[in-house]
């Protein structure tokens, strides 16, 4: 994540390293992309570039991470909107991520980056490299569990911890079958919405509920 000389930077500094960033890894995946063409038309040295970020990787993980909050706060919004349901909030998160990214420009960042082999350590917080992000984490966690109606969903601290682990595995997959599989993006929100549902009844019953569908 950006140094603390990054973020001293002026607005305007910040913006034209930002928008030079995307462009970049709009045009190719994280391996292919050029620092060098990043700093020039971010206009910054190639010294200063590595005094404001690790590498590369370290520099598109800021890119998504300026988003990740405000996609982190829609799990917070729904909660607030729909009145604590926990299970509602979920399967809505798949959609609102989607109209996120295509808000804020990322839908060709994703199409790039899911080709990469380092398409989880973006999204992997590792305590020792990443404090600030496994704090800000551990800060959503709390946020979320204290805005869970507990009589819609009860349901514990740890045992929260592992559902939001599984939900983002299936997360991840569905954004794949649609940025790497091509798949349509409703076909891709009807697979995430099937595996939230599984999560929510398992499996048998949703099995037992398809079936009954079907003979409607």
């Amino acid at each position: 994540m950006p140094t603390e000389r990054f973020l001293r930077l002026p607005k305007e500094k910040i913006e034209a390293i930002r928008i030079a960033a995307a462009k970049e890894f709009m045009r190719v995946p994280l391996e292919e992309a050029s620092i060098n063409r990043i700093v020039h038309d971010a206009d910054i040295s190639r010294g200063s570039f590595y005094t404001y970020f690790e590498d590369k990787q370290d520099l598109l993980k800021w890119l998504i991470y300026a988003q990740a909050e405000q996609h982190f706060n829609n799990y917070i919004e729904r909660l607030r909107e729909n009145g604590g349901d926990l299970w509602d909030m979920l399967e809505s998160v798949f959609d609102r991520g989607m109209d996120l990214m295509e808000r804020a420009g990322l839908i060709n960042i994703f199409q790039n980056l899911i080709k990469s082999a380092k398409f989880m350590d973006i999204f992997r917080g590792d305590p020792e490299s990443d404090p600030q992000v496994c704090r800000e984490n551990q800060r959503f966690m709390k946020l979320l569990y204290e805005n869970i109606n507990q009589d819609k969903a009860p349901i514990s601290r740890e045992a929260l911890n592992e559902l939001i682990e599984m939900h983002m595995v299936v997360f991840i997959m569905s954004i794949k079958r649609f940025f790497r599989d091509g798949e349509a993006r409703e076909e891709a929100s009807e697979y995430y919405k099937r595996h939230i549902h599984m999560l929510h009844y398992g499996i048998c019953a949703y099995r037992s509920d398809s079936r009954e569908e079907e003979q409607r």
